[in-house]
Protein backbone atom coordinates (compact mmCIF):
# COMPACT_ATOMS: atom_id res chain seq x y z
CA UNK A 1 0.00 0.00 0.00
CA UNK A 2 1.24 3.40 -0.59
CA UNK A 3 -0.53 7.14 1.19
CA UNK A 4 -1.93 9.18 -1.03
CA UNK A 5 -1.12 12.23 -0.01
CA UNK A 6 2.87 11.90 0.72
CA UNK A 7 3.64 8.54 -1.33
CA UNK A 8 5.36 7.14 2.16
CA UNK A 9 5.11 3.44 1.32
CA UNK A 10 7.17 1.69 4.30
CA UNK A 11 4.03 -0.87 5.98
CA UNK A 12 5.66 -0.31 9.57
CA UNK A 13 4.73 3.11 8.97
CA UNK A 14 0.93 2.94 7.83
CA UNK A 15 -1.45 1.93 10.31
CA UNK A 16 -4.57 -0.21 10.06
CA UNK A 17 -7.73 0.68 11.75
CA UNK A 18 -10.58 -2.11 12.64
CA UNK A 19 -14.06 -0.47 13.42
CA UNK A 20 -14.79 -4.37 14.75
CA UNK A 21 -19.15 -4.65 14.00
CA UNK A 22 -18.37 -3.08 10.64
CA UNK A 23 -15.26 -5.73 9.52
CA UNK A 24 -13.11 -8.08 11.28
CA UNK A 25 -9.60 -6.87 10.35
CA UNK A 26 -8.25 -3.83 8.72
CA UNK A 27 -11.28 -0.68 7.50
CA UNK A 28 -8.62 2.02 6.58
CA UNK A 29 -5.68 2.96 7.03
CA UNK A 30 -3.29 5.97 8.01
CA UNK A 31 0.06 6.98 7.10
CA UNK A 32 2.32 7.89 10.20
CA UNK A 33 4.28 9.51 8.00
CA UNK A 34 1.68 12.72 7.14
CA UNK A 35 -1.30 12.21 9.00
CA UNK A 36 -3.45 11.52 6.26
CA UNK A 37 -6.13 8.72 6.58
CA UNK A 38 -7.12 6.84 3.32
CA UNK A 39 -9.44 3.61 2.54
CA UNK A 40 -8.25 0.40 1.09
CA UNK A 41 -8.98 -0.10 -2.31
CA UNK A 42 -8.95 -3.67 -2.33
CA UNK A 43 -12.62 -5.08 -0.89
CA UNK A 44 -14.78 -6.39 -3.46
CA UNK A 45 -18.27 -5.46 -1.34
CA UNK A 46 -18.89 -1.84 -2.80
CA UNK A 47 -20.43 -1.09 0.90
CA UNK A 48 -17.60 -2.10 2.70
CA UNK A 49 -15.21 -0.01 0.49
CA UNK A 50 -17.65 2.95 0.93
CA UNK A 51 -17.61 2.73 4.51
CA UNK A 52 -13.65 2.33 4.81
CA UNK A 53 -14.01 5.57 2.85
CA UNK A 54 -16.45 7.21 4.79
CA UNK A 55 -14.30 6.38 8.11
CA UNK A 56 -11.33 7.68 6.67
CA UNK A 57 -12.51 11.12 5.18
CA UNK A 58 -14.20 11.70 8.53
CA UNK A 59 -10.87 11.27 10.34
CA UNK A 60 -9.63 13.12 7.91
CA UNK A 61 -11.81 15.92 8.31
CA UNK A 62 -11.26 15.75 12.33
CA UNK A 63 -7.86 16.18 11.55
CA UNK A 64 -7.61 18.84 9.18
CA UNK A 65 -9.93 20.88 11.77
CA UNK A 66 -7.44 20.90 14.60
CA UNK A 67 -4.74 21.67 12.35
CA UNK A 68 -6.60 24.91 11.27
CA UNK A 69 -7.62 25.41 14.95
CA UNK A 70 -4.01 25.21 16.33
CA UNK A 71 -3.11 26.81 13.09
CA UNK A 72 -0.77 24.32 12.16
CA UNK A 73 -0.06 22.48 8.47
CA UNK A 74 -2.53 19.10 8.23
CA UNK A 75 1.09 16.86 8.64
CA UNK A 76 2.36 19.01 11.30
CA UNK A 77 -0.24 16.73 14.03
CA UNK A 78 1.64 14.41 15.92
CA UNK A 79 0.35 10.76 14.23
CA UNK A 80 -0.59 9.59 17.63
CA UNK A 81 -3.18 12.12 18.49
CA UNK A 82 -6.43 10.82 20.03
CA UNK A 83 -9.46 9.67 17.47
CA UNK A 84 -11.85 12.14 17.10
CA UNK A 85 -14.99 11.66 19.47
CA UNK A 86 -17.13 11.78 15.87
CA UNK A 87 -15.40 8.61 14.90
CA UNK A 88 -17.18 5.27 15.67
CA UNK A 89 -16.66 4.36 19.16
CA UNK A 90 -15.06 1.08 18.31
CA UNK A 91 -12.32 2.52 15.74
CA UNK A 92 -9.14 1.29 17.20
CA UNK A 93 -5.75 1.05 15.67
CA UNK A 94 -4.46 -2.66 15.10
CA UNK A 95 -1.46 -4.56 16.42
CA UNK A 96 1.16 -4.68 13.98
CA UNK A 97 0.74 -8.50 14.18
CA UNK A 98 -2.67 -8.34 13.15
CA UNK A 99 -1.86 -6.30 9.58
CA UNK A 100 -1.59 -8.39 6.20
CA UNK A 101 2.15 -9.28 5.66
CA UNK A 102 3.01 -9.84 8.93
CA UNK A 103 2.16 -13.76 9.43
CA UNK A 104 -0.97 -13.52 10.42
Amino acid sequence: MKCPRCGNNDGARIQGFQITDVYDGVLFWRCQECGEAFARDDFRNPRLSARSAEYADELNQARAEAAAAAQLPFSALGDDEPLPDTLHRDARPLPRSRLPGDGV
